[in-house]
C-alpha cells in the first residue's frame, strides 16, 4: 500500500486476510480503519476485493 502510494496511485485494491485466495495478503478487520486513515490522508482512495470463492455453508459465521 506504502509503495502504492508513494509511486502516485489514486486508488489501491486490497483484500482482508479472512476472504482472500492468497495466502498472508490483505488487512485484517482490525486493521482496516487504519489503513484507509493513512490512504484517505494522501487523498487516496481504498476499495476492498474479495478474491476468493464463498461457498453457502461459509456466509453463517459461527457467533462466540
Amino acid at each position: 500500500m506504502h509503495a502504492a502510494i508513494e509511486a502516485g496511485a489514486d486508488a489501491v485494491y486490497f483484500g482482508l486476510k479472512h476472504f482472500t485466495a492468497r495466502a498472508k495478503a490483505g488487512f485484517s478487520l482490525a486493521e482496516l480503519p487504519e489503513a484507509l486513515r493513512t490512504l484517505h490522508a494522501r487523498g487516496v482512495k481504498g476499495y476492498v476485493t474479495f478474491n476468493t470463492l464463498i461457498f453457502e455453508h461459509e456466509l453463517a459465521e459461527p457467533r462466540a
